[in-house]
């Protein structure tokens, strides 16, 4: 079957880690004070200060139970008081711009570029969320047609097209840069290595449990558990981000993917963090996507991997301008005559 499109309601950008120790004996207000001045809070009266306060409160509470609940197990995760302590969950998904899936695809598509032609280029997420008609530009979008856009029709530069942070029409830039290709990966994780040594980052799409809002500098290999993954699905908790390596954590042992996040570099590890690898952990499913300025070189058999590759080649799913190339490439190569020999 065709991967299910999924829509990413991409989360929102937060900043600034501050780690707490012997949280469970600190006194609430005594966090709330230091909280509000390490991220400079103010509020307007006293009705949004204890607004405020009680949110702080329930997130506090909600951390020290993660905390609790990490250090029951063999996590190497610590997590601290992030800048939307004083956020609500419903604040958290709508306030920013959900636009984690034009991050995740450009910082694909600057790295195809970087690894062609040795240099880097800072490209337009605006210009993918005014004018990626497919998807729904601050409320989310879907990155196999921000890929599919750029191929087309190419993007701007930042600096030509900047950044608002808000929904916008489509402005009509001349000078933009194309990258050749995009493609489905797959979901074999030895693949996943593969493509990240031989073509750059990778576009990966994820639920997205509370705790990673917790994640800072020191949070090691962030591995949540099943359950974890399962509640962030059933709210619908989808995010896109940028896998861009991949190792050994020297201090435990696990192996991990390295991915870049779309929070801010004050989140995490200066906006990074480790995933743990090798049990598809919170993953989407079949939403993974890479994208290449050089036309990629397919190794062939002849071999078709779904059952109607001939049928979709029979209603034109085979041509470039199908926004299913990229997945007969990977899927249907036979139907579509994509090997020469084999």
């Amino acid at each position: 079957m065709l991967a299910k499109v999924v829509i990413f309601l991409c989360l929102v950008e937060f900043s600034f880690c501050l780690n707490i120790h012997n949280s469970d004996v600190l006194n609430v207000h005594k966090e709330f004070k230091k909280f509000k001045k390490n991220f400079n809070r103010t509020y307007e009266n006293t009705t949004e200060h204890q607004t405020r306060l009680e949110i702080f409160k329930q997130n506090y509470h909600e951390l020290l139970e993660i905390k609790k609940q990490h250090q029951s197990t063999n996590s190497s995760n610590d997590f601290g008081i992030t800048e939307f302590m004083d956020w609500s969950k419903e604040e958290r998904a709508l306030v920013k711009c959900g636009s984690c899936w034009a991050f995740a695809s450009v910082a694909v598509m600057e790295t195809a570029w970087a690894i062609k032609n040795g240099s880097f280029l800072d490209l337009s997420e605006q210009n993918l969320i005014g004018c990626v008609t497919e998807s729904n530009g601050c409320q989310g979008g879907y990155p196999q047609y921000a890929l599919a856009y750029e191929r087309a029709n190419g993007i701007a530069s930042e600096a030509a097209y900047p950044y608002t942070g808000s929904n916008s029409n489509c402005n009509h830039v001349t000078s933009k840069t194309h990258t050749t290709d995009w493609w489905y990966v797959g979901t074999d994780e030895t693949q996943l290595t593969t493509q990240l040594y031989t073509r750059g980052a990778l576009v990966y799409t994820m639920w997205v449990p509370n705790s990673m809002y917790y994640l800072t500098s020191t949070s090691g290999v962030y591995y949540p558990s099943a359950a974890d993954c399962q509640a962030a699905a059933n709210a619908d908790a989808g995010h896109a981000v940028t896998v861009v390596g991949y190792g050994i954590d020297n201090t435990t042992g696990y192996p991990y993917w390295l991915i870049k996040n779309s929070w801010g570099t004050n989140w995490g590890n200066a906006g990074f963090f480790k995933l743990y690898r090798g049990a598809k952990v919170c993953s989407m499913g079949n939403s993974m996507w890479a994208a290449s300025a050089t036309a990629p070189t397919w190794t062939c058999s002849n071999v078709d991997n779904e059952n109607d590759c001939k049928r979709w080649q029979s209603y034109g799913y085979c041509a470039r301008t199908s926004q299913y190339y990229s997945f007969m490439t990977s899927n249907c190569k036979a139907a579509c005559g994509f090997c020469s020999s084999g």
